[in-house]
């Protein structure tokens, strides 16, 4: 069922947590996990002793975001 449009979910790298959010690039040794939460309950987790990610093709702007409007703080 992939690609799924995103509502939320977190990183756990080592003794760090990255909610809604992942730093690019990204490139972590060590045991991750990385779980995701779609619509309709689709639930994605993915666990290893790694993880390395990268952005592919041109960025582009989506919306202005604020962190004082983050609900999740």
């Amino acid at each position: 069922m992939v690609p799924i449009e995103l509502l939320g979910g977190h990183v756990d790298a080592s003794n760090e947590r990255f909610e809604n959010v992942i730093p690019m690039p990204f490139n972590h040794v060590g045991p991750a996990m990385i779980e995701l939460h779609g619509w309709n309950g689709i639930h994605i987790v993915l666990e290893g002793e790694g993880v390395e990610a990268t952005l592919i093709g041109e960025a582009r702007y989506i919306e202005t975001f604020s962190a004082s409007e983050d609900s999740t703080k």
